[in-house]
């Protein structure tokens, strides 16, 4: 009967986090002002933790604990994929995509944070188009 106690306090809601995951929020603007839409995602700088991201509405974005990160260091991504003008549209195609955001904060980021444990702070970034 001890055995079979053991066993089902393992089980269920109450396992502890092994990363230690914390919310992640903050605010992202694009040249002065809140990014109207996009994604942002943080890669670990090193390969034993986790990444999460989160969609950006309205230059906010917000990650819950559940889908959190532990304390560390990481690479940041942020997109903004916007529909690209095309004079040869037709109905029924879809449409072609273009990012608005330079690669130095996506595809080749060079943003880089760092998450303290117990982190009481926004996480903000504010980008511009021609980064120098």
């Amino acid at each position: 009967m001890v055995l079979l106690a053991g066993i089902l306090a393992g089980c269920g809601t109450g396992e502890k986090d092994p990363y230690v995951r914390q919310p992640v929020a903050g605010m992202i603007t694009f040249n002065g002002s809140p990014l109207t839409s996009g994604a942002i995602t943080f890669f670990p700088e090193n390969n034993g933790s986790v990444a999460s991201g989160a969609p950006i509405v309205n230059g906010k974005y917000s990650i819950s604990k559940k889908d959190g990160l532990p304390a560390g260091t990481y690479k940041v991504s942020i997109s903004s994929p916007v529909p690209k003008a095309s004079a040869n549209a037709n109905a029924g195609e879809f449409p072609v995509y273009e990012e608005r955001i330079p690669g130095l904060y996506n595809t080749k980021t060079t943003l880089i944070c760092e998450l303290p444990p117990d982190n009481q702070k926004e996480i903000s970034f504010d980008l511009v188009s021609n980064p120098k």
